[in-house]
C-alpha cells in the first residue's frame, strides 16, 4: 500500500514536470522566432516526442472521449489536404501540429486527472507567459527581432498578438495562485508578475486583449471579490495608486504602442474595416466550399491570410464537418462548466474552469486556436478536473 502511494506520488512529480517542460518548450521554442522550415522540422519533433509519451504510458492513460472528436477533425483535414487544398504542402504541415496536439492533450488530461487544483498549470502559465516575454533577457532567441515591423513588442513569440494571448493566460494564472496562496511573499511576486504583465501588454498594441483583460476583471470581482471589504479595498488600493502616480502614468502609457493604436482613429477604422472583410471573404470562401473548405490554412492561398475569427476560419477551412466537430468539443466542455460552477460557485477552481470558458469565448471573436498548443493544453487540463471531479460526485454519492 505504502509502495503504491509512493509510486501515485512519483508518477505525480514525473507527470508535472513533464507538462511543465512540454509547455515550456513549446512557448520558447517551436512556435517562436522560427523561420518556416524550422517550425515543420518543430512539429516532426514534437510528433515523435508525443507519439513516444502515448506509447509508454498507454497502458494506465487515462483517456476520454471528447478527444475523438480532435481525432476526428484531423481525418477531416487529412482528406481535405489531399482532396481540394491548393497547398497541400502547408495543410500536412499543420495537420502534424494537430497530430502533436491530440497526443499532448491526452498526456495533459491524463497528468491533470490526477490532481486536485490547477497550481501546475497556473504556474506553466505564468511562467511559460512571462518567458515568452522576457526570455530573451536570459539569453534566449534572438534579441533583435523582439520587435515586429510595425514596432509592436512580440518578445520571443512570432507576433505581437500571439504575446498578449500568453500575457492574458498569466493574469489568469495570477488570479488563481493569488486566491489560493496564504504566503505573503508569493502573493508580493504574483502581484509584480501582474503589473509586468499588464504594463508589456501595453507595448504589445493589442487592443483586444486590453479589452479582455477588462471584461475578464470585472467578472472576477463580481463573482469572487463583491463583498464590500474587498470593493473598498481595490477602490482604495486603486485610487491611491492613481492619486500618487497619475501623471507618471499617463506620460508612460502615451509612449506604450497600445496608446498610438487605441487614439489613431485611422487606425482604428482600418483595423476594424480590414477585420470585417476578411471575416467576410471567409464565409465567402465557406459559401463557396461548404463541405470541405478550402483545406487548413490555405485560406491565405486562395482569398485573405486569416480570417481574424475562429468561427470564420474553421468553416472556411475545413467546412460545416469541421465546424460542428470543434463546435462539440466546446460545448461539451462548455456544459460541464457552467454545471460545475452553478453547484460550487465558491469553489475557487470551479471559478478558475469559468474563466479559462470565458477567455475562450472572447478571444474566438480575433484569433483561431485548432492549432494552438496552450488553448489546447488548457483545455485538456481543466476538462481533466471536470470529470474527476464529476466521478467524486458520483462515488460520493453511491456510498
Amino acid at each position: 500500500m505504502i509502495f503504491n502511494n509512493l509510486l501515485s506520488l512519483q508518477k505525480r512529480k514525473i507527470f508535472a514536470v513533464l507538462t511543465f517542460f512540454l509547455l515550456s518548450y513549446f512557448l520558447i521554442s517551436t512556435g517562436l522566432q522560427v523561420n518556416s522550415s524550422f517550425h515543420r522540422l518543430g512539429n516532426k519533433v514534437s510528433l515523435v516526442l508525443f507519439a513516444s509519451i502515448y506509447l509508454l504510458v498507454y497502458q494506465k492513460i487515462k483517456y476520454n472521449r471528447i478527444f475523438n472528436y480532435y481525432l476526428a477533425f484531423i481525418g477531416w483535414s487529412i482528406i481535405g489536404a489531399f482532396l481540394v487544398a491548393v497547398d497541400s504542402s502547408i495543410a500536412l504541415d499543420q495537420i502534424e501540429r494537430l497530430i502533436s496536439i491530440y497526443l499532448m492533450s491526452i498526456v495533459v488530461y491524463s497528468a491533470f486527472y490526477e490532481f486536485e487544483n490547477f497550481k501546475i498549470l497556473a504556474w506553466v502559465l505564468v511562467i511559460g507567459g512571462l518567458l515568452s516575454a522576457y526570455g530573451y533577457l536570459l539569453g534566449m532567441g534572438n534579441s533583435e527581432i523582439i520587435y515586429a515591423n510595425s514596432g509592436r513588442f512580440q518578445g520571443l513569440t512570432n507576433n505581437p498578438n500571439s504575446l498578449a494571448t500568453n500575457l492574458f493566460y498569466v493574469i489568469i494564472g495570477v488570479f488563481y495562485l493569488f486566491a489560493k496562496k496564504d504566503n505573503k511573499f508569493l502573493k508580493s511576486l504574483l502581484l509584480v508578475a501582474f503589473f509586468i504583465s499588464i504594463y508589456t501588454l501595453f507595448f504589445t498594441g493589442s487592443r483586444k486583449f486590453a479589452l479582455y483583460i477588462i471584461i475578464v476583471s470585472g467578472v472576477i470581482i463580481i463573482l469572487k471579490y463583491n463583498k464590500p471589504k474587498h470593493l473598498i479595498f481595490i477602490a482604495l488600493l486603486g485610487g491611491t495608486f492613481i492619486f500618487l502616480g497619475y501623471e507618471q502614468l499617463m506620460n508612460l502609457f502615451k509612449q506604450t504602442e497600445l496608446y498610438l493604436r487605441f487614439t489613431n482613429e485611422t487606425s482604428l477604422e482600418q483595423a476594424g474595416n480590414t477585420r470585417l472583410m476578411a471575416q467576410v471573404e471567409a464565409f465567402k470562401v465557406f459559401f463557396n466550399h461548404p463541405f470541405f473548405g478550402v483545406g487548413l490554412e490555405n485560406l491565405k492561398v486562395v482569398s485573405i491570410g486569416t480570417a481574424h475569427g475562429y468561427i470564420a476560419e474553421v468553416v472556411a477551412s475545413g467546412g460545416i464537418i469541421a465546424f460542428t466537430l470543434l463546435f462539440a468539443m466546446y460545448y461539451k466542455y462548455g456544459k460541464k462548466t457552467i454545471e460545475f460552477y452553478k453547484n460550487h460557485p465558491n469553489n475557487i477552481e470551479a471559478l478558475f474552469v469559468l474563466i479559462c470558458l470565458l477567455a475562450f469565448f472572447l478571444t474566438s471573436f480575433g484569433f483561431h486556436y485548432y492549432n494552438s498548443i496552450t488553448h489546447w493544453f488548457i483545455f485538456a487540463a481543466t476538462y481533466a478536473y471536470l470529470k474527476k471531479q464529476e466521478r467524486n460526485e458520483v462515488e460520493h454519492n453511491s456510498m
